[in-house]
């Protein structure tokens, strides 16, 4: 099974969760959470439900899947976090997806990737942007070259590869999520 997310149709800012109902093999129906938390931008001016290509939207990122940049440095912060980008694409209040956005702290390094809201975009004369996110990142160093595009929703694949009876979720479904 195939689920699609296409946050490009929402009217409100939500946060909502993706559940499965399942047998635990002993009769016992178990509820499991497949994906939390997942924010719908509001970007939706008119919804066309006859034809969703004529709906409007406030920025038309939506329809173009070319557009990303690459962050070339950071400068950390205890609030905010600058991302110093390549191309100037983004404005103030986008949703955005940073990917292999990998920081080290010591000898430990995690993946930060994930959606963000751009809260603060600074244009240059050279072409370059900065970037600011809402993320601590204060003693941490960036060790990657991170991709920021626009988050344009979420592909989940279900695929049952166990039946057996008694099987762990984990165990009877192969579940993948994908950003869009």
């Amino acid at each position: 099974m195939e689920i699609y997310i296409k946050p490009n149709m929402s009217e409100l800012a939500q946060q909502f969760n993706i559940n499965l109902l399942y047998n635990d093999g002993a009769g016992v129906i178990t509820e499991t959470t497949l994906l939390s938390g997942i924010t719908l931008p509001v970007d939706l001016i008119d919804y066309n439900s006859v034809d969703l290509t004529a709906s409007t939207y406030h920025n038309s990122y939506y329809n173009n899947a070319n557009l990303y940049s690459y962050a070339n440095s950071m400068n950390t912060g205890t609030t905010y976090t600058t991302l110093n980008v390549k191309e100037d694409l983004f404005s103030n209040g986008d949703y955005i997806y940073v990917d292999n956005f990998y920081l080290q702290s010591g000898t430990t390094v995690t993946d930060y990737s994930g959606v963000y809201i751009a809260t603060g975009v600074t244009s240059s004369t050279t072409g370059y942007s900065s970037l600011d996110i809402t993320f601590d990142s204060n003693g941490l160093a960036l060790i990657s070259k991170p991709k920021i595009n626009y988050y344009k929703g979420w592909k989940i694949d279900i695929l049952r590869v166990s039946s057996s009876p008694t099987s762990t979720i984990s165990d009877r479904y192969q579940i993948t999520k994908q950003l869009l």
